[in-house]
């Protein structure tokens, strides 16, 4: 059996289980085997065990003999396979048919034995037959990006788009839904997230898209078609050669007047013939196909090509195709202890989350084999390296006992919280937070208690945190209800919210979708219930903590306690036993150090002593100590670094980047980035060994911050069209304008991290420099404008040029923030000329404050009115990395309207016949402010300035008496301050309110 074990490949093996069955019967079932699914026969190993007789084995042999020599459609050249004696057969011919397989293993894989060579794939399929459908399951174990069908009854039951649609999830689209701009097609198709099934000629079901003959389709649709196929090789799109076209040609192309010749034509425009292949349903179909394409492209798609595989043989070879899978039955828990099946259709729906299986993990590999010991091996040490921490990790550690993970302390307090929420909450939805230091591990212990409670609840990653958060909510929804009439309790764990208010937004919705389920019974009611498990960087979450309910919070810093220190010198002591040189998991070592920052200095100083930045490696080195100092989740993709080096993309050798990196590749780190339908990254292996690298090329090769910031923006590949490089974009503008919260965990810093350490260095004429030329790099992102024209006023003090950019920024743009920075300008320009008492004596300086306290009120009237014109900031913004909180802009419009007006009231009180001490005077400001009496009426001495004071107030008297609409803001902020959440900034302006009740502006 050992045997017969290792020759399954080669043989179609089976045991005899019964000696006693006709020996006619065992014959023709072994014919049947040899023949089942194929129309070529396969050799079969027959085990026959215990014969007591060899007279009754030679019997068998005979029957099976005459069994196999009574098959009436062998062909000459498939005898080999039938174990006949046969005149000699070329050597050629028996190589050609036993290829075939293989032929097809490496066209999909490049050689190897995983699909995952290619990113995505694109069938082009023609009309086909029930009979065909069948064996075209492969089509949903491929990660097609699309599929360009040219039969117009596919949808039809019976067609191969009704079939694909019983498995899987697919969008029927027509090929001009692909035109207009790029990231617009992407987001309304749902493109990478499910299938688009794109109709080329005709679709029976709808009247007005019926198929055409050719000549009409060549003048109606054959434009459409070209364009279609341009989005799809554009590299915005796909990955230049990440991607594989398949023309699956189920019946014949008779003639060049066909437009699948004319699609493989557009194909060829754009990609090379070596990402294209063809599988063809007979021979005769391929050796026209073959000449149709030679004659047009001069070409020979011989060695692209299977024609002598059954399409049964083709869907079993597929089948059989890596990458690993997840086990036939993904099981999720659902009521009275009971188990549903998650069907891979209800997983292509919920697009939004991660689904966390009960058997996760299990009956994937064959345990016993070398094969999952290597990868095994492979996945745990790209996690102690620093790698993100995968569902294997758990599974590794669960399934031996002896060498189990290990758990930071606050592991039981956290799973302890979720189990209290779930049986004493009364609400349908709980958000509870994990407060955690970058890097600290934080994200890894919320996976490890999501693992160990998987049998509790039905758990779930949200995958991205810009998918509109009623989406989500639907999904969780459809989650709880799936396949039971009896909801489960949802575990939601989502990852690196940088604002708080982002995840109330989410529980709202969460709350809303479960309350709207209707047909919930009272006695289901305590599982009808969501936990959100919310992980949140922080700077400082020890406050945090402090500062928020306690019982829905825990927090974990980057220090480790006795006990945790010798669970990571015992895991130390594992992984010498089972890995090489695990002294150089770097990130493992770090936090086994206790986080000490002496660590990643001397591992900086060593690996960089020969640093050189004139060579590219170095170069590219910096950008990365750069970008993951300063931006979480931040890498470069590798098809980026290879066009940086100018090398040769090679997908099977993604290693030769590392090479090319040496020595600083002990410090990188390979990984899969899901956005944009996939792609691998590099990046270092952690935010603190990026920190002390930057340290270290400041402090011993004197290159600083700015330095890098710049070279980067110098490098016109950076910042061309291509998918990869919008993540790269988007990362550089976080970088220069994203600011942290404070302590307070409530305002933010007024700056990013970078531009403080900048400014503190170099001062404005660099600062001002980086931001000019990012501008230029970036002319349609208002977020740079604006935060160079912010620390402008706040820095600098330059009124004029802040205004010149907040202006530009307004001008990509209209929305509140926009808006908003403008008045700030203004208020601050005003501020400091009271401080810098420059409303004097000169009338001049009245004129001008009014002026600019106008300009901001006008401003911040502005934004308010577009507040409450958008009623809700869009959930997912044109541009993500804008500097501002989305859902916050509220009422501080009104708010800020107020604090120009107690501006504008301080100025006044101080004019001569308006003085704040003059209790008679007092009572003239009012009475004028009130609108009760005209400026010429109050009372004042017949002086030069003060008459000129009294011009100048008359000019802008309109702007200056607003008592109507001044008491309307009180009466709203009065309203508003009683249920808004604690805020410091709203509190100090209520407080003012409050002090200046004696201007009776109500």
């Amino acid at each position: 059996m050992h045997v017969m074990w290792d020759l399954r490949k080669e043989f179609r093996c089976a045991v005899l289980k019964d000696n006693t069955v006709p020996k006619t019967e065992v014959a023709n079932q072994v014919q049947h085997l040899m023949k089942l699914e194929s129309e070529t026969p396969s050799p079969v190993l027959l085990l026959v065990d215990d014969s007591k007789e060899m007279d009754n084995a030679f019997d068998l042999l005979i029957c099976i003999r005459q069994a196999v020599e009574d098959l009436s459609d062998i062909h000459l050249d498939d005898a080999p396979n039938c174990q006949l004696e046969q005149p000699c057969i070329s050597r050629d011919i028996m190589k050609k048919e036993a290829n075939q397989g293989d032929k097809l293993r490496s066209l999909l894989t490049c050689g190897g034995d995983s699909l995952e060579s290619y990113n995505r794939f694109v069938i082009v399929v023609n009309k086909s037959n029930p009979e065909q459908v069948q064996y075209l399951n492969f089509l949903s174990k491929l990660k097609l990006f699309c599929v360009l069908d040219f039969d117009p009854n596919s949808v039809a039951e019976g067609g191969l788009c009704h079939s694909y649609r019983e498995l899987r999830v697919a969008n029927l689209h027509l090929p001009t839904q692909f035109q207009g701009h790029t990231e617009a097609v992407i987001n309304e198709l749902n493109l990478y997230l499910q299938t688009s099934w794109v109709f080329c000629n005709g679709r029976n079901d709808l009247d007005d898209y019926r198929e055409l003959d050719y000549r009409t389709w060549l003048r109606k649709s054959c434009k459409d078609l070209e364009q279609l196929v341009s989005f799809i090789c554009n590299p915005d799109v796909l990955h230049d050669g990440r991607y594989l076209v398949i023309f699956l040609l189920l019946s014949p192309v008779h003639s060049e007047k066909d437009p699948v010749l004319d699609t493989y034509m557009s194909f060829i425009k754009h990609i090379a013939e070596s990402n294209i292949i063809s599988i063809c349903e007979s021979q005769n179909t391929y050796l026209k196909w073959r000449e149709l394409i030679k004659a047009k492209c001069d070409f020979d798609i011989e060695h692209l090509s299977i024609n002598e595989l059954s399409l049964s043989e083709i869907n079993g070879t597929i089948m059989g195709l890596g990458p690993v899978t997840q086990s036939s039955t993904r099981l999720l828990p659902s009521s009275g202890s009971s188990t549903v099946v998650l069907k891979q259709k209800d997983e292509d729906l919920l697009t939004a989350l991660d689904v966390l299986c009960l058997n996760q993990c299990e009956k994937i590999y064959e345990e016993s084999s070398s094969e999952f010991h290597d990868f095994r091996k492979t996945v745990e040490e790209e996690f102690y390296r620093g790698a993100k921490v995968r569902w294997w990790n758990f599974y590794f550690c669960d399934e031996n006992a002896e060498r189990p993970f290990i758990k930071r302390e606050k592991y039981e307090h956290v799973k302890k919280m979720i189990r209290s929420h779930r049986t004493s909450s009364s609400n349908t939805c709980v958000l509870l937070t994990l407060f955690h230091d970058p890097g600290c591990g934080g994200t890894t212990l919320a996976m490890h208690v999501m693992w160990d409670l998987r049998k509790e609840f039905r758990c779930a990653v949200l995958k991205d945190n810009t998918v509109p958060k009623t989406e989500v909510a639907n999904q969780v929804q459809h989650l709880m209800k799936l396949e039971s009439e009896t909801p489960s309790p949802v575990l939601l764990l989502v990852d690196d919210s940088k604002e708080m208010d982002n995840a109330f937004d989410l529980l709202i919705c969460i709350r809303q979708a479960v309350e709207d389920l209707s047909d919930i019974h009272l006695d289901d009611a305590p599982n009808c219930k969501v936990i959100i498990l919310n992980c949140v960087r922080s700077h400082d979450p020890k406050e945090q903590y402090r500062k928020n309910n306690q019982t829905q919070n825990q927090y974990l810093t980057a220090k480790l306690t006795p006990e945790e220190q010798k669970e990571f010198e015992k895991k130390l002591k594992e992984l010498k036993e089972t890995h090489d040189k695990p002294e150089n998991f770097y990130s493992f070592m770090f936090m086994k150090n206790n986080f000490d920052r002496k660590y990643t200095e001397n591992l900086a100083q060593n690996t960089l002593e020969n640093f050189d930045f004139s060579t590219k490696e170095a170069k590219l080195f910096s950008f990365l100590s750069l970008l993951n100092t300063y931006v979480t989740k931040s890498e470069m993709a590798l098809s980026l670094c290879e066009d940086f080096f100018q090398m040769k993309m090679l997908r099977w050798k993604e290693d030769s980047v590392l090479d090319r990196m040496k020595p600083y590749s002990n410090f990188l780190i390979i990984e899969s980035v899901d956005e944009w339908g996939g792609y691998k990254g590099i990046r270092i292996l952690h935010h603190a060994i990026a920190a002390a690298c930057l340290e270290e090329l400041e402090r011993s090769h004197d290159l600083k911050a700015s330095d890098i910031v710049m070279e980067i923006l110098h490098y016109d590949l950076f910042f061309s069209v291509g998918v990869v490089k919008h993540r790269l974009m988007r990362s550089v503008i976080r970088m220069l304008v994203e600011r942290q919260l404070k302590k307070n965990g409530e305002e933010r810093e007024p700056f990013s991290p970078l531009i403080d350490k900048i400014h503190s260095q170099q001062g404005r004429q660099k600062i001002q420099e980086i931001f000019e030329k990012a501008s230029s790099r970036f002319e349609k992102k208002l977020s740079i404008p604006q935060a160079l024209a912010r620390y402008l006023y706040i820095n600098v003090k330059d009124f004029p040029e802040a205004i010149k950019w907040a202006e530009k920024a307004k001008n990509i743009q209209e929305n509140p923030y926009t808006f908003d920075t403008i008045g700030e300008i203004h208020k601050s320009n005003l501020r400091f000329n009271i401080k810098e008492k420059k409303e004097g004596h000169n009338p001049d300086n009245l004129h001008m404050n009014i002026e600019i306290a106008n300009n901001g009120w006008k401003a911040f009237k502005r934004a308010q009115e577009l507040a409450d014109l958008e009623n809700e900031i869009e959930e997912s913004p044109d541009d993500e990395s804008e500097d501002y909180p989305r859902n916050s802009y509220n009422i501080k419009g009104y708010v800020k309207m107020l604090e120009i007006s107690f501006l504008v009231f301080e100025i006044l009180s101080r004019l001569p016949f308006f003085e704040e001490h003059d209790p008679m005077k007092k009572h003239y400001l009012r009475s004028f402010l009130n609108g009760q009496i005209p400026i010429s009426n109050v009372y004042k001495e017949n002086t030069d300035y003060n008459n000129r004071c009294v011009e100048i107030i008359k000019e802008h008297e309109l702007f200056l008496v607003k008592r109507k609409e001044i008491k309307e803001i009180f009466d709203l902020l009065n309203d508003n301050f009683t249920y808004i959440k604690q805020n410091s900034e709203l509190d100090a302006v209520n407080k003012r309110i409050l002090s200046l009740k004696d201007l009776q502006l109500s």
